[in-house]
């Protein structure tokens, strides 16, 4: 055992453990590969209640599905799957605005994207000028849950 004497006030000697150095640098080599590990799934957006990744496609659909009762159609897979192939372009994920996750907050958990959509509004929601194009921006999780949405109507659909 590495023990060192240590001479108290009083005159007495006492000996002290000592945990050698490598050991502590082994555990701080491993907490430290623990948190990167973790650090960059989470800046990679994993989501770990499904214990994956989702994929774009998967956040355009729960976006869409936030938005299904403006779009016009049922808040279910068949329907939201038949309006995103009927509207490619309608949608994308947007990683880099400054309305997502910074760097920091990313790495820490908090992760972050918009998707942007554009679509034409039931007709009974369009403007007075009869403007149904509407852009609408999604806050999304890495899980598919819903954050803030904004949106204004444009003329026309883009």
């Amino acid at each position: 055992m590495n023990e060192e004497k240590i001479t108290e006030g009083n005159g007495q000697v006492r000996a002290r453990r000592r945990i050698p150095r490598t050991a502590w640098l082994l555990l701080c080599v491993v907490v430290l590969a623990g948190l990167a590990y973790q650090g960059h799934r989470n800046y990679n957006g994993y989501c770990s209640a499904q214990g994956r990744t989702l994929p774009d496609s998967e956040l355009v659909r729960a976006a869409v599905g936030f938005s299904a009762s403006e779009i016009g159609i049922e808040n279910n897979e068949a329907a939201i799957g038949a309006f995103v192939a009927a509207h490619p372009d309608c949608c994308h994920v947007d990683r880099s605005s400054h309305l997502t996750s910074g760097w920091f907050a990313r790495l820490i958990g908090s992760y972050w994207v918009g998707v942007d959509l554009a679509y034409e509004v039931r007709p009974e929601l369009a403007t007075k000028a009869g403007i149904r194009g509407y852009r609408r921006y999604v806050e999304v999780d890495a899980c598919g849950a819903r954050g803030a949405m904004h949106g204004e109507f444009i003329d026309p659909v883009k």
